[in-house]
């Protein structure tokens, strides 16, 4: 899902075609079939496992590529098993699923050990007695070097070395930056993508495309391999309800607690649904620490052109989380609403800094600095949106030229780069 997710963002905009993602819980409907049949390229997760839906027996002459399954799961040996109550408290949520559960505490717990007493036996003790961490490691290395071999990756060699000093996965099988961005640019080479749309991935990639949720390591295991990035004070997101330590997510995991008004008031907003934003401002009394939902209320404050009450909130999910997506795309809007035009434009450029692979902040961009009569960086920006989704942004481009041609703006190189990204039809 996650490859889909960079193919769309990254390669669409160069190539024009279309990218699908078909999970496999089972046996395969029709439309997917179909979709699978007539595709040019078909690629398969490759796993330890044959995948619960068979692709040999469907009749398609498409091209098949593997990409293995990549993981660090020796650094969570309870891992793979979800809290036992998790669903039926908390439905689709489901905040203690099993890339978030223990098998150690479910034990402790189904057993009828107290929340408290189980709280304690963890925190204390020893994995590496209960659990040969070595051993474990070298069989799940083994294990990642054989998918590797099948697939013409090396994600092996790069979990050892760096896995030490750099946090490479945030849950068993969830990876950071690092693990994501050779993924994602061996895969684009190994398919034949435009060469522009990987060189943009190689330098623009900057964050995982993964959800941003973490499943902390016991400090024991972070002792025992040494690792530079974990100890009893570190902090892990908890969902979207903010960063907790080790011995937090304990105290929750044992007495199944997460914030689920949260999770359905987000939503709520998201839908636009009445009183939503009043559940929203509820819910965070609970989660103070939400970086999400501080900038959710925030873009509903905008919404109800009430700007000036949005900053703040915008500036608190900031001071929370400094690489919250949109945050400061928001906080443009407020200075916009304020006539603060060099502010707007500094909060934009913040934005792009996060997020530079995003053509539409290029172009909010370069309106900006036209405004302001900066005529030579509006080009640049332009130009830079060309760059990033010369396909896509035909239409919107011709207009922006039509418009500085009417105005006798003449901004340099700005006919070139928008006739190019027409493929000429823009020079009329």
């Amino acid at each position: 899902m996650v490859l889909c997710q960079i193919y769309r963002t990254f390669v669409i905009p160069h190539s024009g075609d279309e990218c699908r993602y078909i999970g496999f819980p089972g046996t395969l409907d029709e439309t997917a079939r179909q979709a699978i049949e007539t595709a040019d390229v078909i690629v398969e997760q490759f796993a330890d496992f044959r995948a619960a839906a068979d692709l040999d027996g469907l009749s398609t002459r498409a091209r098949r590529m593997k990409v293995p399954v990549v993981g660090a799961p020796f650094l969570w040996p309870f891992a793979g098993s979800g809290h036992p109550e998790s669903v039926s408290r908390y439905g689709r949520y489901d905040p203690f699923r099993p890339e978030m559960g223990d098998t150690y505490l479910n034990k402790l717990l189904l057993a009828g050990v107290t929340a408290e007493a189980a709280k304690q036996k963890y925190l204390v003790l020893d994995v590496p007695r209960e659990v040969n961490l070595d051993r474990r490691y070298e069989l799940l290395m083994e294990s990642q070097r054989s998918r590797d071999q099948a697939s013409g990756y090396r994600t092996a060699d790069l979990i050892e070395r760096y896995f030490r000093d750099e946090q490479l996965f945030l849950t068993p099988y969830h990876p950071t930056l690092r693990v994501s961005h050779y993924m994602a640019i061996t895969f684009l080479e190994d398919l034949g993508a435009p060469t522009a749309a990987v060189e943009n991935v190689r330098t623009l990639m900057t964050d995982s495309f993964y959800f941003r949720f973490a499943l902390p390591i016991h400090p024991t295991v972070g002792r025992h391999f040494k690792l530079s990035y974990v100890d009893e004070n570190s902090l892990y997101p908890f969902h979207d309800e903010g960063p907790v330590s080790f011995a937090d997510f304990v105290d929750r995991y044992v007495r199944c607690a997460a914030n689920g008004a949260l999770y359905d008031a987000m939503a709520c907003v998201a839908r636009g649904e009445t009183e939503a934003t009043q559940r929203l401002e509820q819910a965070l009394v609970d989660s103070p620490r939400s970086a999400l939902g501080w900038n959710l209320l925030a873009r509903a404050r905008i919404l109800e052109n009430r700007h000036a009450e949005a900053a703040p909130l915008l500036h608190k999910a900031l001071a929370i989380d400094p690489g919250l997506q949109w945050a400061h795309f928001h906080l443009h809007q407020c200075h916009l609403r304020a006539g603060a035009l060099d502010e707007a434009i500094a909060e934009v450029n913040a934005e792009i800094a996060l997020r530079p692979s995003n053509p539409a902040i290029y172009q909010c961009l370069s309106q900006l600095l036209e405004r302001t009569g900066r005529l030579q960086e509006a080009a640049d920006a332009l130009r830079h949106a060309v760059a990033l989704a010369p396909r896509t942004l035909g239409k919107t481009l011709r207009w922006r030229m039509t418009r500085a041609r009417r105005r006798r703006i003449r901004l340099s190189g700005l006919i070139s780069a928008l006739s190019r990204s027409c493929g000429g039809s823009c020079s009329g």
